[in-house]
């Protein structure tokens, strides 16, 4: 699957959320809409909580198998608007990882928020 072209003409890789990111109603209220989504897997990551704020962090997990959605056709503003509710470079990074797409089991680039500063952290249910 080709990455969407924004609308300054650069690529927009998919991005994966998962997590309350993943309900369509809090996608609409982010963007404005709700973008084109499949069910992926993030390997060697988990969710964990940070005791601190109560927020869930994503945290690399040798074992890990985080299930979340690929989020496709994302223009650069729907991308600038997730880096801002999701805090981009404070809270956490956005990284180009490579996710598996449970519809056709093809290994996809994206891009996910992983936590800015692993600590220690309450591993999810």
């Amino acid at each position: 699957m080709a990455a969407a072209m924004g609308g300054d003409g650069a690529a927009v890789l998919p991005v994966f959320v998962c997590g309350q990111s993943c309900a369509a109603q809090l996608l609409q209220l982010k963007l404005g809409r709700v973008p084109l989504a499949a069910v992926a897997v993030l390997a060697e990551y988990q969710r964990a909580r940070d005791p601190a704020s109560g927020r869930f962090d994503v945290l690399p997990l040798a074992d890990g198998r985080l299930p979340g959605l690929l989020l496709s056709g994302l223009t650069v503003t729907d991308l600038q608007r997730l880096d801002e509710v999701e805090r981009e470079g404070t809270r956490c990074n956005r990284r180009e990882v490579t996710v598996l797409r449970l519809s056709d089991g093809e290994r996809v680039p994206a891009h996910a928020y992983l936590a800015a500063t692993p600590s220690t952290r309450q591993q999810s249910d």
